[in-house]
Order: C-alpha cells, then sequence, then structure tokens
C-alpha cells in the first residue's frame, strides 16, 4: 500500500475523533438518520451544511494537535545554552600563574552541538554610570588565542561545557581578556578598583539566536574578595523596536 494512502488514513482517523468528540457532527448525524427514519424523507439541506462545518472544524483541530505536538518535539529537540558563572560555579574562577580568571560557564540543553560561539561586551557600566565603549569587546574562549590566525571560536557539545573568559586580574589590574585588540578603547583603564560593574555580553552562534547575557562584577581590587555574577539571559532588545522609539 502506498505510504500516503496511510498518512491519509491516518488524518482521517483523526479528524473523526475530533468530530465525534468535539464539534458535534455526531450529534447532527444522529439527527439526520432520526429525520429519515420518523419521516421517511431526505433531512433538511440545513443540517448538511451543519454537518460540513463539523467536519471542516474537526479538520482544523485534528491539523492544529498534530502541529502542536510538532512543535513540541522541535521545542525539546532544539538546543540551548545553559549561562552560569560565579564561585559557586564549578571551573567559573580559578587562580592559574598568579593570575585570576573569571569565566562565564557554557552547557548544553539539549542535544544538537552548538558551533562556532562568540562573545563580546557590548555594554559596560560602572556603578550606575554607563561607560562609553567606541568598540564592541569580543573575548577569548578558553582557552584563547593558540596561533596568531585562530578563530577562537568553540562548538559546545553535550556533556562538555565550554567558558568565556569575561575578566582577567593580573598584577593587580582587572582586565577583558580580548583576541581582538579594540584600537579606540584602552582596555587596561576600563575596570578600576573598589567599584561594581554590569557588563553585557553577547554569546552567538551560527545556529542559535543571540543570548544577551548581563553579569556584575564586585571588583574590590583583591581577586581573592572580588565575584563576579549572571544577573539575566535575554534576547537581544528588538532593533525594530528601536527605530520606533
Amino acid at each position: 500500500m502506498p505510504e500516503w494512502i496511510g498518512e491519509l488514513w491516518r488524518w482521517f482517523k483523526a479528524v473523526l475523533v475530533w468530530w465525534f468528540k468535539s464539534v458535534g457532527g455526531s450529534l447532527v448525524a444522529v439527527f439526520q438518520i432520526l429525520y429519515a427514519l420518523k419521516y421517511k424523507e431526505a433531512p433538511p439541506m440545513i443540517s448538511w451544511w451543519l454537518l460540513g462545518v463539523c467536519f471542516a472544524a474537526a479538520g482544523f483541530l485534528a491539523w492544529r494537535d498534530q502541529n502542536k505536538k510538532a512543535d513540541q518535539l522541535e521545542s525539546r529537540m532544539k538546543s540551548r545554552i545553559k549561562v552560569s558563572c560565579g564561585r559557586s560555579v564549578d571551573k567559573s574562577v580559578i587562580r592559574a600563574g598568579g593570575e585570576t580568571w573569571f569565566r562565564a560557564r557554557l552547557d548544553l540543553e539539549g542535544c544538537t552541538p552548538v558551533p562556532e560561539i562568540e562573545a563580546s561586551v557590548n555594554e559596560l557600566w560602572e556603578d550606575k554610570e554607563k561607560v562609553p565603549l567606541s568598540e564592541y569587546l569580543t573575548l577569548t574562549m578558553f582557552p584563547g588565542m593558540k596561533f596568531p590566525h585562530d578563530p577562537n571560536m568553540k562548538t559546545l557539545n553535550e556533556g562538555r561545557p565550554e567558558f568565556v573568559d569575561l575578566i582577567r586580574v593580573a598584577n593587580g589590574m582587572a582586565t577583558f581578556p580580548l583576541k581582538i585588540y579594540p584600537r579606540a578603547v584602552d582596555n587596561d583603564a576600563l575596570l578600576k578598583p573598589k567599584h561594581t560593574y554590569r557588563i553585557i555580553v553577547a554569546i552567538c552562534s551560527s545556529s542559535n539566536r543571540t543570548d544577551q547575557c548581563t553579569f556584575q562584577f564586585e571588583w574590590t581590587g583583591d581577586p581573592d574578595t572580588s565575584d563576579i555574577r549572571l544577573m539575566s539571559v535575554m534576547p537581544p532588545p528588538d532593533a525594530d523596536a528601536h527605530a520606533e522609539l
């Protein structure tokens, strides 16, 4: 039997289920049968119209039910990036070679790998004042640049986290670990001790929508008493909405 015949039969059975249980088609059919038995003539034309409307409604409900199931299955299979950070997060804050690294941990939620991940600082706030940035600051993905032309993009796989290097503290100075030199931004002077910083980081991939992550960095001047935490993760602002303002 051709495959399309089996698919048509499954669709027809789904329509019949909705036709009987939800849209009243069975009641119209019962009315027609009883009318024909009692008056020995065809049921009124309006009953046929009602029967057709019920069948069309049942067809729509059957399609909607299958469409919802397909959307739910796609949603479960689609991978997402789970972002976390801070001293309570495994391997997020580490010391190595006299330096302290504050990193965002990325874990895969789902089974499909997320390729070509890149992160950049799009906004920076010192206490409650916005710090002007003439350029976006492109951050390194751990373990950083291996050679001059390394694109430093990671693929996030199931069961193995990746890390975005957010802050590097060395010789008492906190800086953003960058893979591209910012010509118009003095990176060494951005983060000053005894200030609280709100850092807006865009985490991008060629296969997923961008995550706009807001981090809060408490920079005391001492890496042992400083910490970073994730405040929120959301899609980037709608460019069309900004254009209307």
